[in-house]
Order: structure tokens, then C-alpha cells, then sequence
């Protein structure tokens, strides 16, 4: 028979490891607000004065794709999270 007090150390366990995950992706979710306005506001300012310039933020729009994409995968993992809590 499962002794009850490993059941509950594990329960335990379990809800304080999801609770340890929800905090790092709100922590991420900062993080990556903090990078995109950071983005935006630079990029808001810039204009091209040449070739170079136009490479350089060619790169920044590949940057900030490969950041929606971490966000995206940030979220869908938040929704797993969430929706184990039930």
C-alpha cells in the first residue's frame, strides 16, 4: 500500500516545481517586453544613411523574429503549466 506521507511529499514537490516554473516564465515575459521595446524604441529613432545601416537592421528584423518565436514557445509552455494546475 502507498504510504500517504510520500504522496503528500510529492504533491508537495510537484505544486512547489510548477510554482518555481511560473515565476522564471514571468520573469522571462519581463525580460522579453523590456527587449522588444528596447528594440522598438531604437529602431524607431534609426534611419538608413547607408548600405551598411540597411545590413545592420536587417539583422536586427531577423533578431526580433527569433524573439517572437522564443516568446511564442515561452507561451505555449505557460498554457501547459497552466493548465496542469486543475
Amino acid at each position: 500500500m502507498i504510504d500517504i506521507r510520500r504522496v503528500f511529499l510529492y504533491t508537495d514537490l510537484m505544486i512547489t516545481l510548477a510554482r518555481q516554473i511560473q515565476l522564471k516564465i514571468k520573469k522571462f515575459d519581463e525580460v522579453m517586453i523590456k527587449l522588444k521595446t528596447k528594440y522598438v524604441n531604437d529602431k524607431s529613432q534609426k534611419e538608413f544613411e547607408d548600405d551598411l545601416e540597411y545590413r545592420m537592421a536587417l539583422k536586427d528584423s531577423e533578431f526580433y523574429s527569433e524573439l517572437h518565436k522564443l516568446d511564442e514557445k515561452m507561451q505555449e509552455i505557460s498554457k501547459l503549466v497552466d493548465n496542469n494546475k486543475d
